[in-house]
């Protein structure tokens, strides 16, 4: 779903899948209307051990040291709509 704040800006929900987990996520969006058509941007940080990989999380393994991998990670985008 998208829920509008204004023109610019709105909320976007909808349903992620990775490795066949589901889960509810909700981010924000700005909107533009640009000469080559509508770019809607977002950044969504996503806890990947919600989706069952725990390869190399301190959360699950210990004595990881540097070989530690953070469980969440941003997802940044544009996209172009013409």
């Amino acid at each position: 779903s998208i829920v509008y704040s204004d023109a610019q800006t709105a909320t976007i929900t909808g349903t992620m899948n990775m490795k066949g987990i589901n889960r509810e996520i909700a981010f924000p969006v700005n909107i533009k209307q640009t000469s080559r058509g509508m770019v809607v941007r977002g950044n969504i940080s996503i806890d990947r051990t919600r989706f069952g990989i725990k390869y190399n999380s301190s959360s699950f393994f210990g004595d990881l040291g540097d070989q530690a991998i953070q469980n969440k990670f941003d997802l940044v985008f544009d996209l172009l709509l013409h």
